[in-house]
């Protein structure tokens, strides 16, 4: 083998390389994109002591959370910290003690939730229908540093393992099916390269 042979080798080589790495990525990126949205109900909640999991109260019309619940080392939780409901259903928040309010941290784009701004003590009630799919986060904002935070996940939003904290088979089967199909696509290029039957016409005898 010349050379030169040796350079088509190796370009050929390296192009295969190049072409399986990519489709690799490719589905690499998907499955840690999934897992970042996987992520974010454990991310945001990950400093509140009394989240445990999202509760399911999916099949109700109309759903409590309380507001200034004993967590975070005083008055200073949502009750439950994360619920998930369906579409259409009410949610009253029923403040249960004193210098509290919700502010919105994030909803879906075409949400029109707007919480309830103004500081307001125990007794006051503000209900909220929920009708747009997605997750919305929200927190107290005299105790925000203190962990006063919640989520109202609406509809089939994914939010992942955030009550089980577990590995998400899921993702891990997506990044082993990139894995697969990189080596599968490269393959072929290396046995081209390095064959050195006769057929092959960048091989000297």
């Amino acid at each position: 083998m010349t050379d030169s042979d040796s350079a088509v080798t190796r370009r050929r080589v390296l192009q295969g390389s190049a072409g399986a790495g990519a489709a690799a990525a490719g589905i690499g990126g998907f499955a840690a994109g999934g897992a970042a949205q996987s992520a974010s109900i454990d991310d945001w909640l990950g400093d509140v002591s009394n989240y445990d999991g999202v509760r399911d109260e999916t099949g109700s019309s109309e759903v409590t959370v309380d507001v200034g619940v004993d967590a975070n080392g005083g008055a200073y939780g949502f009750g439950p910290a994360a619920v998930r409901v369906d579409p259409g259903t009410t949610v009253t928040f029923e403040w249960v003690s004193n210098t509290h309010n919700v502010a919105v941290e994030s909803q879906p784009d075409s949400a029109d939730w707007g919480g309830v701004e103004e500081i307001n003590n125990e007794g006051y009630t503000d209900s909220h229908t929920f009708e747009t799919a997605g997750v919305y986060t929200y927190f107290c904002s005299p105790h925000r540093a203190m962990g006063m935070k919640g989520a109202v996940v609406v509809g089939d939003a994914d939010v992942g393992g955030a009550a089980s904290g577990g590995i998400d088979w899921g993702n891990l089967g997506v990044l082993g099916a990139g894995f697969a199909l990189g080596i599968g696509l490269l393959m072929p290029f290396v046995r081209r390269a390095l064959d050195p039957s006769p057929h092959n016409p960048n091989t000297h005898e």
